[in-house]
Formats: structure tokens, C-alpha cells, sequence
């Protein structure tokens, strides 16, 4: 799950996905309920993109909106 998380990131590099187009995506159902059912995994994602080294990639949260794949250090 967190490689085909990953892979809609990179697609769509430094576009903020909203979590509800992160949980029609990757995992193909929408569900207002389960919005926040996508922030454990992209806890799980950050792990271990960080216990790779570095990456040059940072998963960055977008208060009110989603997440999306910046290069590290990169001014959003």
C-alpha cells in the first residue's frame, strides 16, 4: 500500500493530493468517514523513506488539504 502511495506522490510531485483523492486512488473507495484512515499510512511511508537515507523526497502535510511529495528542502 505504501508503494502505490508512494507512486501517486511521485506522479504528482509537489501537487497537493487531497486525502480524498489519496483513498479513490490508492485504494479505490471514497468515504468521508475514513478520510483520516490515510494518515497511518503516510506515517508509514515517512518511516521508511527515512530509514532509506535520504531520499531528496519529503512526504509534507498540507493542514486542510492533503499531502504531497516535495524535494527536500524545497520551499513549498
Amino acid at each position: 500500500t505504501e508503494f502505490n502511495l508512494l507512486a501517486l506522490l511521485a506522479t504528482n510531485q509537489g501537487r497537493v493530493l487531497t486525502r480524498a483523492q489519496l483513498l479513490e486512488r490508492v485504494w479505490g473507495y471514497l468515504s468521508e468517514v475514513d478520510y483520516h484512515s490515510v494518515d497511518p499510512h503516510v506515517q508509514r511511508l515517512r518511516k521508511k523513506l527515512e530509514a532509506a537515507g535520504d531520499t531528496g523526497v519529503v512526504v509534507e502535510a498540507v493542514p486542510g488539504l492533503g499531502y504531497r511529495l516535495s524535494a527536500r528542502g524545497a520551499d513549498g
